[in-house]
């Protein structure tokens, strides 16, 4: 007797849904077990922001991972987890060997691990500026921060302050003394927040300066090219990748010349509002001298004049502190402008004998020296941005207690 050996009715639908639901759960499979690690590398851009239990950091990634990460462009955001502190070396760690993620500043330089599935890189594309889960993250190379301020002095202090424009007088300084003195602040001012005067002028001169810098920048790149393509010919494999890791490290250096130029636009309305400031302080200063007994018999005016006195010089001293990081921007950016040159004539050199025997040390030394001038650069620009923040505070409040005077002395204002 043959059996039948088709399975009963009620087995067949089982069967079909079982098959069903292994395709179900197989085109369901999370995204993560078919995505791929990406190494990560490159400069952060700008301030953290925290929010929650993540920090996210602006960030360009290198040429070679930006190629990795086919995204369509190197600016992103990385995400960092607000609690754990990143691994810190290099030089500028200053012995410190863990950095908050909050205190990431512009040109801090890091490496970590992100993981992304192709669907997700094909949708980042279609984002401004991608955003990136970066994990085992380290900073290789700290950007320089400025120097704690002496003890006993509050605040930020990178700069000498040459030709400091003097203190007020001690309590129980005569008014004639306190208003002599003011009138000499208030020149000062006057003649040092003009739009033609030499701090405007200084800073229009550094605005200049960016440009030249930029374009050394193109040019050692171009030439930097040129010696990676004739080693690339020569078959000189090893080299030619020492040659691009520079080629991408000196392509980067634009990235600092962005935070430069919005410090000088800082400077800019810092200095406005110390010109506003000084345009209505000089009328009442020309009248203060010839009204001292008025002043005297007014119940708080004296005080005032007093606190005009302290605020002018003080917003002085911020001006000498802005001239003097403004020198040295000048003169850093001016080192880096001819020391670029001078590094183009020796990458075109090695192109011209590219050999088996081609030596790459002074050129990695010289970038190394590039890095370290526009690291300085960084620096001093970021300095100077707390001085116009205190500037753009100080000058209105200047400017109100000239009109708090005013109103105890109507005299004293024309």
């Amino acid at each position: 007797m043959l059996r039948d050996r088709r399975l009963p009715a009620i087995d067949r639908p089982a069967t079909r849904w079982a098959t069903l639901l292994v395709v179900a759960l197989l085109a369901a499979l999370p995204a993560a077990a078919q995505a791929r690690n990406f190494k990560i590398e490159g400069v952060v851009t700008g301030p953290p922001a925290a929010r929650g239990g993540a920090v996210t950091v602006p960030f360009k990634v290198t040429p070679r991972v930006g190629r990795a990460l086919n995204l369509g462009t190197r600016n992103v955001s990385v995400r960092l987890g607000r609690r754990a502190p990143l691994r810190l070396s290099g030089a500028g760690a200053s012995g410190a060997s863990r950095l908050s993620p909050t205190r990431l500043r512009a040109g801090d330089r890091l490496k970590g691990v992100t993981s992304l599935s192709r669907r997700a890189r094909m949708r980042l594309r279609w984002h401004f500026r991608p955003s990136l889960k970066l994990k085992r993250a380290r900073v290789i190379r700290p950007a320089p921060r400025p120097l704690a301020p002496p003890r006993g002095i509050v605040g930020p202090r990178t700069f000498p302050l040459p030709g400091f424009s003097g203190i007020p007088g001690p309590p129980g300084t005569p008014l004639g003394q306190i208003a002599a003195h003011l009138a000499t602040q208030a020149s000062a001012l006057a003649a040092r927040a003009d739009e033609a005067g030499p701090l405007a002028q200084k800073i229009e001169a550094q605005r200049l300066q960016q440009d030249p810098l930029e374009t050394e920048i193109e040019e050692l790149t171009t030439a930097l090219v040129s010696l990676r393509t004739a080693l690339d010919l020569l078959g000189l494999v090893a080299l030619r990748d020492e040659v691009e890791d520079l080629r991408a490290r000196v392509e980067e250096l634009k990235d600092q010349i962005g935070p430069v130029d919005s410090t000088l636009g800082e400077l800019d309305g810092a200095l406005s509002k110390v010109r506003g400031a000084a345009e209505k302080l000089a009328p009442a200063v020309g009248n203060i001298a010839g009204q001292v007994t008025a002043i005297q018999q007014t119940a708080g005016a004296q005080a005032v004049v007093t606190s005009l006195d302290a605020a002018a010089t003080s917003l002085n001293g911020r001006l000498d502190t802005v001239e003097a990081g403004l020198g040295s921007l000048a003169s850093d950016t001016a080192a880096l402008i001819a020391a670029m040159g001078s590094l183009a004539d020796t990458v075109d050199a090695l192109t011209a004998a590219a050999g088996s025997g081609t030596d790459l040390a002074a050129l990695t030394a010289g970038v190394n020296t590039l890095e370290t001038g526009f690291g300085r650069l960084a620096a001093t620009s970021s300095a100077l941005v707390p001085v116009a923040d205190a500037i753009e505070t100080e000058a209105p409040e200047l400017e109100k207690a000239v009109g708090e005077l005013c109103s105890l002395v109507p005299a004293t204002c024309p």
